[in-house]
Protein backbone atom coordinates (compact mmCIF):
# COMPACT_ATOMS: atom_id res chain seq x y z
CA UNK A 1 0.00 0.00 0.00
CA UNK A 2 2.82 2.51 0.49
CA UNK A 3 4.79 2.02 -2.54
CA UNK A 4 1.03 2.71 -4.37
CA UNK A 5 0.48 5.86 -2.50
CA UNK A 6 4.33 6.72 -3.08
CA UNK A 7 3.51 5.93 -6.84
CA UNK A 8 0.68 8.04 -6.51
CA UNK A 9 2.22 11.09 -5.64
CA UNK A 10 5.15 10.54 -7.74
CA UNK A 11 2.67 10.50 -10.96
CA UNK A 12 0.45 13.64 -9.36
CA UNK A 13 3.73 15.51 -8.95
CA UNK A 14 5.25 14.98 -12.63
CA UNK A 15 1.26 15.42 -14.03
CA UNK A 16 1.44 19.37 -12.12
CA UNK A 17 5.19 20.70 -12.06
CA UNK A 18 6.64 18.99 -15.35
CA UNK A 19 4.33 19.21 -17.86
CA UNK A 20 7.02 18.90 -20.84
CA UNK A 21 8.21 15.43 -18.93
CA UNK A 22 7.15 12.36 -21.21
CA UNK A 23 5.54 10.01 -18.78
CA UNK A 24 5.86 6.07 -19.66
CA UNK A 25 3.11 3.82 -18.15
CA UNK A 26 4.23 0.29 -18.79
CA UNK A 27 1.21 -2.68 -18.47
CA UNK A 28 -2.23 -2.71 -17.01
CA UNK A 29 -1.13 -2.66 -14.05
CA UNK A 30 -0.32 0.91 -14.37
CA UNK A 31 -3.50 1.76 -15.94
CA UNK A 32 -4.59 3.47 -12.67
CA UNK A 33 -1.68 5.74 -12.75
CA UNK A 34 -1.90 6.48 -16.53
CA UNK A 35 -5.51 7.45 -15.72
CA UNK A 36 -4.37 10.11 -13.10
CA UNK A 37 -2.13 11.48 -15.98
CA UNK A 38 -5.46 11.34 -18.13
CA UNK A 39 -7.96 12.97 -15.02
CA UNK A 40 -4.93 15.69 -14.47
CA UNK A 41 -4.51 16.84 -17.68
CA UNK A 42 -1.16 15.73 -18.42
CA UNK A 43 -0.55 16.07 -22.42
CA UNK A 44 2.75 13.91 -22.95
CA UNK A 45 2.42 10.51 -21.57
CA UNK A 46 2.71 6.91 -23.02
CA UNK A 47 0.55 3.75 -22.81
CA UNK A 48 2.25 0.93 -23.11
CA UNK A 49 0.26 -3.00 -23.25
CA UNK A 50 2.00 -6.06 -23.86
CA UNK A 51 -1.21 -8.24 -22.35
CA UNK A 52 -4.75 -8.19 -23.11
CA UNK A 53 -7.34 -8.38 -19.85
CA UNK A 54 -10.14 -6.97 -22.21
CA UNK A 55 -11.57 -10.39 -22.13
CA UNK A 56 -12.52 -9.98 -18.02
CA UNK A 57 -15.37 -7.84 -17.28
CA UNK A 58 -13.76 -6.74 -13.85
CA UNK A 59 -12.94 -3.09 -13.06
CA UNK A 60 -8.79 -3.10 -14.68
CA UNK A 61 -10.46 -4.02 -18.07
CA UNK A 62 -12.26 -1.03 -17.97
CA UNK A 63 -10.39 1.11 -16.33
CA UNK A 64 -7.58 0.31 -19.05
CA UNK A 65 -10.26 1.24 -21.63
CA UNK A 66 -10.53 4.47 -20.47
CA UNK A 67 -6.91 5.24 -20.58
CA UNK A 68 -6.71 3.17 -24.20
CA UNK A 69 -9.20 5.69 -25.32
CA UNK A 70 -7.85 8.92 -24.25
CA UNK A 71 -3.76 8.31 -23.84
CA UNK A 72 -1.82 10.73 -26.28
CA UNK A 73 -0.01 7.31 -27.61
CA UNK A 74 -0.64 4.20 -27.29
CA UNK A 75 1.83 1.20 -27.70
CA UNK A 76 0.86 -2.58 -27.97
CA UNK A 77 3.19 -5.73 -28.62
CA UNK A 78 0.77 -6.90 -31.40
CA UNK A 79 -0.92 -5.42 -34.88
CA UNK A 80 -3.80 -8.39 -34.42
CA UNK A 81 -4.35 -6.97 -30.78
CA UNK A 82 -3.27 -3.33 -31.43
CA UNK A 83 -6.13 -3.25 -34.17
CA UNK A 84 -8.61 -5.06 -31.65
CA UNK A 85 -7.49 -2.85 -28.31
CA UNK A 86 -8.73 0.18 -30.75
CA UNK A 87 -11.51 -0.98 -31.90
CA UNK A 88 -12.85 -1.97 -28.23
CA UNK A 89 -11.64 0.92 -26.44
CA UNK A 90 -12.80 3.38 -29.14
CA UNK A 91 -9.83 5.39 -29.45
CA UNK A 92 -10.36 7.18 -32.54
CA UNK A 93 -5.97 7.50 -33.44
CA UNK A 94 -3.90 4.60 -34.16
CA UNK A 95 -2.26 2.26 -31.51
CA UNK A 96 1.90 1.91 -32.33
CA UNK A 97 2.86 -1.61 -32.65
CA UNK A 98 6.38 -2.32 -30.97
CA UNK A 99 7.14 -6.24 -30.28
CA UNK A 100 8.34 -7.21 -26.76
CA UNK A 101 11.29 -8.34 -27.55
CA UNK A 102 14.94 -8.82 -25.26
CA UNK A 103 17.28 -5.65 -25.85
CA UNK A 104 20.61 -7.39 -27.78
CA UNK A 105 22.78 -5.13 -25.57
CA UNK A 106 20.94 -7.25 -22.77
CA UNK A 107 23.58 -9.84 -21.21
CA UNK A 108 21.91 -13.13 -20.21
CA UNK A 109 23.03 -14.59 -16.60
CA UNK A 110 25.44 -17.77 -16.71
CA UNK A 111 23.55 -20.93 -16.86
CA UNK A 112 21.95 -21.71 -12.76
CA UNK A 113 25.74 -23.84 -11.31
CA UNK A 114 23.49 -26.29 -9.51
CA UNK A 115 20.56 -27.10 -11.29
CA UNK A 116 21.87 -30.69 -13.01
CA UNK A 117 22.91 -31.13 -8.83
CA UNK A 118 19.51 -30.01 -7.73
CA UNK A 119 18.20 -32.62 -10.02
CA UNK A 120 20.36 -35.37 -9.23
CA UNK A 121 19.20 -34.57 -5.21
CA UNK A 122 15.95 -35.21 -6.30
CA UNK A 123 16.32 -38.72 -7.31
CA UNK A 124 15.64 -37.37 -11.26
CA UNK A 125 17.93 -39.34 -14.20
CA UNK A 126 18.96 -36.84 -16.63
CA UNK A 127 21.31 -36.28 -19.06
CA UNK A 128 23.46 -33.02 -19.39
CA UNK A 129 21.52 -32.57 -22.81
CA UNK A 130 17.50 -32.85 -21.78
CA UNK A 131 16.35 -30.21 -19.38
CA UNK A 132 13.43 -28.73 -20.50
CA UNK A 133 12.40 -25.36 -19.12
CA UNK A 134 8.57 -24.12 -18.46
CA UNK A 135 9.10 -19.96 -16.98
CA UNK A 136 6.59 -18.82 -16.25
CA UNK A 137 4.71 -21.38 -13.29
CA UNK A 138 1.72 -24.20 -13.57
CA UNK A 139 -1.44 -22.63 -14.90
CA UNK A 140 -4.53 -23.43 -16.57
CA UNK A 141 -3.88 -20.47 -18.99
CA UNK A 142 -0.37 -22.28 -19.86
CA UNK A 143 -1.80 -25.81 -20.63
CA UNK A 144 0.15 -27.50 -18.24
CA UNK A 145 -2.11 -30.27 -17.13
CA UNK A 146 -1.99 -31.25 -20.99
CA UNK A 147 2.03 -30.74 -20.75
CA UNK A 148 2.68 -32.98 -17.71
CA UNK A 149 -0.17 -35.52 -19.04
CA UNK A 150 2.34 -35.67 -22.06
CA UNK A 151 5.72 -35.85 -20.15
CA UNK A 152 4.64 -39.07 -18.67
CA UNK A 153 4.50 -40.93 -21.13
CA UNK A 154 7.93 -39.78 -22.85
CA UNK A 155 10.48 -42.07 -22.27
CA UNK A 156 13.22 -40.12 -22.72
CA UNK A 157 16.13 -39.35 -20.30
CA UNK A 158 14.87 -36.11 -19.50
CA UNK A 159 13.63 -33.30 -16.73
CA UNK A 160 10.92 -30.85 -16.90
CA UNK A 161 11.85 -27.77 -14.40
CA UNK A 162 8.72 -25.65 -13.91
CA UNK A 163 9.57 -21.60 -12.47
CA UNK A 164 6.96 -19.44 -10.95
CA UNK A 165 4.24 -19.00 -8.32
CA UNK A 166 1.45 -21.33 -9.01
CA UNK A 167 3.01 -24.51 -8.17
CA UNK A 168 2.42 -28.02 -9.72
CA UNK A 169 -0.41 -30.34 -7.93
CA UNK A 170 1.09 -33.10 -5.85
CA UNK A 171 1.99 -35.72 -6.30
CA UNK A 172 4.73 -34.78 -9.00
CA UNK A 173 4.70 -36.73 -12.09
CA UNK A 174 8.69 -38.91 -12.49
CA UNK A 175 10.81 -36.30 -13.95
CA UNK A 176 9.11 -33.24 -12.88
CA UNK A 177 10.50 -30.27 -11.00
CA UNK A 178 9.30 -26.82 -9.40
CA UNK A 179 11.52 -24.60 -8.38
CA UNK A 180 8.98 -22.21 -7.48
CA UNK A 181 8.60 -18.39 -7.93
CA UNK A 182 12.30 -17.35 -9.08
CA UNK A 183 13.62 -13.24 -9.36
CA UNK A 184 13.92 -12.41 -13.00
CA UNK A 185 17.82 -13.07 -13.03
CA UNK A 186 17.54 -16.72 -11.14
CA UNK A 187 14.65 -17.75 -13.70
CA UNK A 188 16.93 -16.61 -16.63
CA UNK A 189 19.52 -18.20 -14.77
CA UNK A 190 17.87 -21.63 -15.02
CA UNK A 191 16.42 -20.76 -18.75
CA UNK A 192 20.43 -20.74 -19.71
CA UNK A 193 21.07 -23.86 -18.23
CA UNK A 194 18.65 -26.01 -19.88
CA UNK A 195 17.70 -27.22 -23.42
CA UNK A 196 14.04 -26.67 -24.93
CA UNK A 197 11.83 -24.07 -23.52
CA UNK A 198 7.72 -24.66 -23.68
CA UNK A 199 5.32 -21.67 -24.36
CA UNK A 200 1.32 -22.54 -23.95
CA UNK A 201 -1.42 -20.68 -24.03
CA UNK A 202 -4.63 -21.64 -23.41
CA UNK A 203 -5.67 -19.61 -27.02
CA UNK A 204 -9.11 -21.07 -26.88
CA UNK A 205 -10.45 -19.23 -24.51
CA UNK A 206 -8.31 -15.65 -24.58
CA UNK A 207 -7.94 -13.96 -28.08
CA UNK A 208 -4.65 -12.17 -26.37
CA UNK A 209 -3.59 -15.85 -25.57
CA UNK A 210 -4.44 -16.54 -29.48
CA UNK A 211 -2.80 -13.27 -30.69
CA UNK A 212 0.81 -13.45 -28.94
CA UNK A 213 3.93 -11.65 -28.89
CA UNK A 214 5.82 -13.13 -25.53
CA UNK A 215 8.81 -11.63 -24.15
CA UNK A 216 10.26 -15.11 -22.94
CA UNK A 217 10.47 -16.37 -26.32
CA UNK A 218 13.08 -14.40 -26.96
CA UNK A 219 14.47 -14.96 -23.93
CA UNK A 220 14.30 -18.95 -24.69
CA UNK A 221 15.46 -17.97 -28.21
CA UNK A 222 18.85 -15.35 -26.73
CA UNK A 223 19.81 -18.87 -24.15
CA UNK A 224 19.85 -20.95 -27.76
CA UNK A 225 17.13 -22.93 -26.97
CA UNK A 226 15.32 -25.18 -29.14
CA UNK A 227 11.02 -24.69 -28.53
CA UNK A 228 7.99 -26.04 -28.35
CA UNK A 229 5.00 -23.61 -28.50
CA UNK A 230 1.37 -23.36 -29.64
CA UNK A 231 0.79 -21.68 -32.71
CA UNK A 232 0.56 -17.78 -32.08
CA UNK A 233 1.93 -15.57 -35.52
CA UNK A 234 5.34 -15.20 -35.14
CA UNK A 235 5.71 -18.52 -33.91
CA UNK A 236 4.48 -19.99 -36.76
CA UNK A 237 7.18 -17.89 -38.56
CA UNK A 238 10.40 -18.95 -36.73
CA UNK A 239 8.70 -22.40 -37.39
CA UNK A 240 9.10 -22.30 -40.65
CA UNK A 241 12.85 -20.34 -39.98
CA UNK A 242 14.33 -22.94 -37.56
CA UNK A 243 14.46 -26.70 -37.07
CA UNK A 244 14.66 -26.49 -33.55
CA UNK A 245 10.83 -24.74 -33.42
CA UNK A 246 8.16 -26.85 -33.32
CA UNK A 247 4.42 -25.57 -33.42
CA UNK A 248 1.73 -27.73 -31.52
CA UNK A 249 -1.99 -27.13 -30.91
CA UNK A 250 -1.57 -27.55 -27.14
CA UNK A 251 -4.51 -29.57 -26.41
CA UNK A 252 -3.34 -33.04 -28.19
CA UNK A 253 -1.46 -34.67 -25.56
CA UNK A 254 -0.12 -37.58 -27.99
CA UNK A 255 0.77 -34.58 -30.18
CA UNK A 256 3.36 -33.16 -27.16
CA UNK A 257 4.95 -36.08 -26.33
CA UNK A 258 5.65 -36.27 -29.83
CA UNK A 259 7.57 -32.66 -30.66
CA UNK A 260 8.70 -33.33 -26.92
CA UNK A 261 10.63 -36.93 -27.76
CA UNK A 262 11.35 -35.48 -31.35
CA UNK A 263 13.37 -32.23 -29.74
CA UNK A 264 15.29 -34.09 -27.22
CA UNK A 265 16.42 -36.36 -29.63
CA UNK A 266 17.51 -33.35 -31.65
CA UNK A 267 19.43 -31.73 -28.76
CA UNK A 268 21.46 -35.04 -28.33
CA UNK A 269 22.17 -35.38 -31.67
CA UNK A 270 23.25 -31.40 -32.56
CA UNK A 271 25.08 -30.14 -29.82
CA UNK A 272 26.61 -26.87 -31.73
CA UNK A 273 22.97 -26.29 -32.91
CA UNK A 274 22.76 -23.58 -29.88
CA UNK A 275 24.94 -20.89 -31.12
CA UNK A 276 22.93 -21.34 -34.13
CA UNK A 277 19.59 -20.44 -32.28
CA UNK A 278 21.39 -17.66 -30.79
CA UNK A 279 22.43 -15.96 -33.55
CA UNK A 280 18.88 -15.82 -35.32
CA UNK A 281 17.61 -14.12 -32.08
CA UNK A 282 19.87 -11.95 -32.49
CA UNK A 283 19.54 -11.22 -36.13
CA UNK A 284 15.80 -10.82 -35.98
CA UNK A 285 14.30 -10.45 -32.01
CA UNK A 286 16.48 -7.70 -30.41
CA UNK A 287 14.49 -4.90 -29.01
CA UNK A 288 16.85 -1.99 -30.04
CA UNK A 289 15.23 -0.99 -33.90
CA UNK A 290 11.83 -1.38 -32.02
CA UNK A 291 13.22 1.37 -29.48
CA UNK A 292 14.66 3.78 -31.93
CA UNK A 293 10.91 3.72 -32.90
CA UNK A 294 9.56 4.18 -29.65
CA UNK A 295 11.92 7.42 -29.19
CA UNK A 296 11.60 8.75 -32.79
CA UNK A 297 8.00 8.16 -34.02
CA UNK A 298 6.28 8.15 -31.05
CA UNK A 299 7.51 10.59 -28.35
CA UNK A 300 9.74 12.98 -31.23
CA UNK A 301 7.19 13.48 -33.50
CA UNK A 302 3.90 12.19 -31.70
CA UNK A 303 3.81 13.69 -28.80
CA UNK A 304 5.73 17.07 -29.96
CA UNK A 305 2.65 17.41 -31.80
CA UNK A 306 0.12 17.75 -29.11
Amino acid sequence: MFDQAWTVMKVMHFCLFHREDVLYFSGFVSARYAYLAYALGHRRWVYHSQDWIFDRKDFRAQLERVVVRNAPAVIWNEHIRARAARKVSGRRSAIHVVPTYLPIAYTLPDPCPNLREKIKNNGIQCSDQTAIVFAGGYSEARMSKYLVAAFEKVDENCVLVFTGSERVPRPWPRNVMDLGELSYKEMLSVVSASDIGILLYDYKKSFGNRIQQPGRLTEYLRAGLSVISTPFPVAKRIERELDSYICVNGYDVEELRVALKSLCSTVCVRRNNRSRIITYAVDNLGYERAAKKVISEIIENHLNDN
